[in-house]
C-alpha cells in the first residue's frame, strides 16, 4: 500500500483552492415567437455594447436562490441595456460593468 504525502505546501493548496461556484443567471426569452424588434449595437474600439427595445417574452431563473428553473411570462416587456467600455483587444469581446441604473425593462 502506498501512502500519499502532500506536505505543508500541498495541504495549503488543497485548503486554499477556490471552490467552483455556479453564477445565478436570469435567462430572457427573446425572439420568435415574441417578436424580433430591437437592436444590439457596438461602435468599435472601447465603446460600450448597447441594447435597445429588445422584446422579452419570458424570464427564467437559472441557479437562483429563489424560483430556480421557474419561467415567468412577460407581457409587453422590452429590454434596454448598456455595458461599460470594451476591456480587451482579443477575439472574444469582454465589456466592463454598466454605469449605474442603465438596466431597465
Amino acid at each position: 500500500m502506498r501512502k500519499l504525502f502532500l506536505g505543508l505546501p500541498g495541504a495549503l493548496i488543497l485548503l486554499l483552492a477556490p471552490a467552483a461556484h455556479a453564477v445565478p443567471t436570469v435567462d430572457f426569452g427573446l425572439g420568435v415567437p415574441y417578436g424580433s424588434t430591437g437592436s444590439i449595437s457596438y461602435g468599435g474600439g472601447t465603446s460600450a455594447l448597447v441594447g435597445s427595445n429588445i422584446v422579452v417574452g419570458n424570464t427564467t431563473g437559472l441557479l437562483t436562490p429563489v424560483n430556480n428553473g421557474t419561467t415567468r411570462l412577460v407581457n409587453g416587456g422590452k429590454l434596454n441595456f448598456m455595458t461599460g467600455a470594451r476591456t480587451n483587444t482579443g477575439p472574444t469581446y469582454t465589456f466592463g460593468p454598466a454605469p449605474p441604473r442603465l438596466l431597465a425593462s
